[in-house]
């Protein structure tokens, strides 16, 4: 019994230190990512705008985030704009992406991290309702 007592204790300290905890830390360097949706009235007027996006988020670990992408609103584009946003984390690895598009606003995202490299994020602006999925990149060396 004193054997298989130590032997669940075991297993519940090893599924207990298995769990996620994340920080700041936790997304760091450049994700490929793309999101679509629409919104309501918001940054562009009254009625229904239809968004699409697609680029790279590069995390620096401490809160920041710099974005380069092409978005669509309402089949305008706008190819190879710069932003910045800011982002936060909680140790359950959700968190919160606050960015200011040129194209679409200020927009904000909650989000979640899959893994050690997808996150999954949703609009969480009042006007928004758009989804999207992001991919770690591999970051090259030049030797």
């Amino acid at each position: 019994m004193k054997q298989l007592t130590i032997m669940l204790m075991l297993i519940i300290v090893t599924a207990v230190a298995a769990q996620a905890q994340c920080d700041q830390t936790t997304l760091n360097g450049p994700y490929a990512y793309s999101a679509r949706g629409f919104f309501v009235n918001g940054p562009f007027g009254g009625g229904l705008h239809i968004f699409s996006g697609a680029g790279k988020m590069t995390f620096d670990g401490q809160g920041n985030v710099m974005v380069k992408d092409t978005e669509s609103v309402d089949g305008s584009v706008t190819r190879g704009q710069s932003f910045s946003g800011v982002y936060t984390m909680s140790g359950d690895c959700t968190g919160t992406i606050t960015l200011n598009s040129p194209a679409s606003g200020r927009t904000i995202y909650d989000f979640a991290v899959k893994g050690t490299s997808d996150l999954t994020f949703v609009g969480a602006s009042d006007s928004a309702n758009t989804t999207g999925t992001a991919t770690k990149q591999a970051v090259a060396t030049v030797q």
